[in-house]
C-alpha cells in the first residue's frame, strides 16, 4: 500500500474529528510525523513518548501512565484508550501499532480524564480497606468483596518486518493479549477501517458500522505475511 505520511496523518486526524463530533470520546490527540531512523517516518499521536517500556503490559500502572501521559490517539467515552500509529518508509507502510486498552473500571457520568484517575484512586482505597477487613476478620467469608476494578486485557496488533529466520517465532503481524510474550499470528497488516471495525463489532455493537465512524474510514489491500508454520496453527485471518 503506497501512502504518503501526510495523507496518513490526515486520515488519523479525521478519525479523531468524527469520533469527537459523535460524542464518543473524552479526549483525542492530533497525529504528527516523526523521524523513526533508517529513513522511516512514524505517524502517531502527538506526545513526548510513543512506545513505553517501563510499564508491564496489561497492568493498571500502564493504563494510568498512558492516560496521564496523553499517550493515545483517542480516549473513548468508557475510558478505553485507542492507540494508532503507522511506520512508513518511502511511502510504503512497514509497521503499525494498533492498540485498544480497556478501562479497568466501569464509568458513568465521566467527562474528564482527571475524573477517571480520581475514581480509580477512590476504588483502590475502598478496596484496600475491604481487603484489610477480610484479612483481619476472625470469621472470614469465602470470598473477599472488592468491587470496581476489573481484569480486562488490552489487545494490540503489531506489525514489524523481521528477518526470515525469526518469522516463525516472531510473526511479522501478531496480536498481543494479556502478555507481551503472547504473539498470535495475523494474516495481514491492518488498515484503519479493519482495526476500528474489529473494535466496534466485538466491544461496541451499539455503534453503527455504516457511515464515517467505521466503514467510511480508509481501507487498503495488504500482503499475506503468514509463514507455513503459522498457517498450520491457530491464527487470525479475515477477508476485506
Amino acid at each position: 500500500m503506497a501512502i504518503r505520511p501526510e495523507t496518513m496523518m490526515q486520515h488519523l486526524n479525521k478519525l479523531c474529528f468524527e469520533w469527537d463530533k459523535a460524542g464518543l470520546s473524552l479526549d483525542s490527540n492530533s497525529s504528527c510525523i516523526r523521524q523513526a531512523g533508517e529513513g522511516k517516518l512514524l505517524v502517531s499521536w502527538n506526545s513526548d513518548n510513543i512506545v513505553l517500556k517501563e510499564n508491564e503490559f496489561s497492568s493498571l500502572s500502564e493504563y494510568l501512565t498512558l492516560l496521564l501521559g496523553s499517550h493515545y490517539t483517542l480516549v473513548l467515552f468508557d475510558g478505553s484508550i485507542i492507540q494508532i500509529s503507522y511506520t512508513i518508509h518511502r511511502n510504503e507502510i512497514v509497521g503499525h501499532r494498533l492498540c485498544w486498552y480497556p478501562s479497568p473500571i466501569e464509568l458513568a457520568d465521566i467527562n474528564e480524564i482527571d475524573d477517571i484517575v480520581y475514581k480509580i484512586q477512590l476504588i483502590l482505597k475502598e478496596g484496600s480497606d475491604a481487603l484489610e477487613d477480610f484479612i483481619t476478620a476472625p470469621n472470614k467469608s469465602p470470598s473477599v468483596n472488592i468491587k470496581g476494578i476489573y481484569g480486562k486485557s488490552p489487545i494490540r496488533f503489531d506489525y514489524c518486518i523481521v528477518p526470515d529466520y525469526q518469522k516463525d517465532a516472531h510473526p511479522d503481524v501478531h496480536l498481543h493479549i494479556s502478555s507481551e510474550e503472547c504473539r498470535i499470528p495475523v494474516k495481514t497488516p491492518l488498515c484503519i477501517r479493519m482495526f476500528m471495525k474489529f473494535l466496534v463489532e466485538n466491544f461496541y455493537s451499539h455503534i453503527p458500522l455504516e457511515g464515517v465512524l467505521v466503514n467510511g474510514l480508509p481501507s487498503w489491500e495488504n500482503n499475506d505475511m503468514l509463514t507455513q508454520h503459522h498457517k498450520n496453527k491457530m491464527h487470525f485471518n479475515y477477508q476485506r
